[in-house]
C-alpha cells in the first residue's frame, strides 16, 4: 500500500510541477502585459508633451500677417498668407533660443506674446522666469527685431 501511494505521488509530481510552472508563466505574462501597457502610456504622454502646443499663432492687425511663436524657446517667425500662393512666405523674426539652455518647468507654453497698442509691436513673456522682450515685426527685415526689457 505504501509503495502504491509513493508511486502515485511520484507520478503526480511532474503534473503538479507543470501546473505551478504554467501558473507562474501566466502570472509573468500578465505582469509583462501590464508593464508594456504602462510603458506605452508613459511614452505617449512624453510624445504628447513634446509635440503638443509647441507652436502658437498670433494675429496682427494686418489681415495677412501672423506671428508663429515656438512656446518652448521663444523663437518667432513672421507668416504671411495670401490667396495668391506666390505671395505667401514664412520668415524669421527671432531665431535665438531665449531659454539660454535653462530648462525650468513646462517647456511648451513657456513663452507667450501680448499685443500692444502699436500694431507692429508685441511683448514676449517668459512665464517661467518673468523675463520680457520688446518684439517688432515689419515687412522689411530691418524693421523686424527683438530686444530684452531690463528689470
Amino acid at each position: 500500500m505504501r509503495q502504491v501511494l509513493l508511486c502515485t505521488l511520484f507520478m503526480c509530481l511532474p503534473i503538479l510541477g507543470h501546473a505551478q510552472i504554467k501558473g507562474g508563466q501566466n502570472l509573468l505574462d500578465s505582469i509583462h502585459i501590464e508593464v508594456k501597457d504602462i510603458a506605452q502610456q508613459l511614452a505617449k504622454q512624453y510624445v504628447d508633451g513634446v509635440f503638443s502646443n509647441t507652436y502658437k499663432l498670433y494675429k496682427t492687425e494686418n489681415i495677412y500677417i501672423f506671428l508663429r511663436l515656438n512656446t518652448s524657446n521663444g523663437k518667432i517667425d513672421l507668416v504671411q498668407w495670401n490667396l495668391d500662393r506666390d505671395k505667401e512666405f514664412i520668415t524669421v523674426l527671432n531665431d535665438v533660443d531665449l531659454t539660454y539652455g535653462i530648462s525650468i518647468g513646462n517647456h511648451n507654453g513657456r513663452f507667450e506674446l501680448y499685443p500692444t497698442q502699436n500694431m507692429y509691436q508685441f511683448l514676449l513673456l517668459d512665464k517661467n522666469l518673468g523675463s520680457m522682450w520688446h518684439v517688432q515685426w515689419g515687412f522689411d527685415s530691418e524693421k523686424r527685431w527683438i530686444v530684452p526689457i531690463k528689470n
